[in-house]
């Protein structure tokens, strides 16, 4: 959907914009991305220069990071060996948000990092995909987005300092068929 679509793109430019403004402010030695790729070089983002990404049976390493094949939920990383972790809509797609949130805390170093990209479970988006997983036979229901709150919650039990969230807004421009 970053690639393909108009809108996509112009997504994918303000998180890269905002991705680099924080990303560039944090230093270490091993950076892990978690989730999906969405054609973002976060190498260009980072002074990180060791990058791991968790990829599953159909994604493939992209040229700058070291991929390993894994479950989010249970990563093969040694405790407290990650300097900055990235998580790219896996918490949107998780079966266990709380379990990946935990594996995030058990990789990080005490001073870690931690960046997190999703979905907004409250936004009209988010509140069409819960109205939709209601309907009989729908499969969208295993995983849903977190709200804002809830997941500023869960970080805060896990003992992290959270930054104030960034929104992006996507809206269409009244009459016109362009997006603003």
């Amino acid at each position: 959907w970053y690639v393909e679509t108009p809108l996509g793109q112009r997504l994918k430019q303000q998180l890269i914009k905002d991705m680099t403004a924080v990303l560039d402010q944090w230093f270490g030695y091993h950076m892990l991305v978690i989730g999906l790729n969405a054609d973002i070089p976060i190498n260009n983002l980072t002074r990180v220069r060791r990058i791991m990404q968790v990829l599953d049976s159909q994604q493939h390493s992209r040229e700058y990071c070291t991929g390993i094949y894994a479950n989010d939920e249970e990563l093969p990383i040694a405790t407290e060996s990650i300097d900055v972790v990235v998580v790219m809509h896996a918490l949107d797609l998780s079966a266990d948000q709380h379990q990946l949130l935990r594996e995030v805390h058990r990789v990080l170093t005490p001073h870690g990092h931690l960046l997190v990209v999703g979905a907004n479970g409250l936004s009209l988006t988010g509140l069409w995909r819960r109205l939709v997983a209601l309907w009989p036979g729908s499969r969208s229901g295993a995983a849903r987005e977190p709200g804002p709150r809830r997941l500023e919650d869960w970080l805060k039990l896990l003992d992290f300092a959270v930054a104030p969230v960034r929104h992006k807004v996507v809206i269409p421009a009244a009459g016109n068929s362009r997006w603003a």
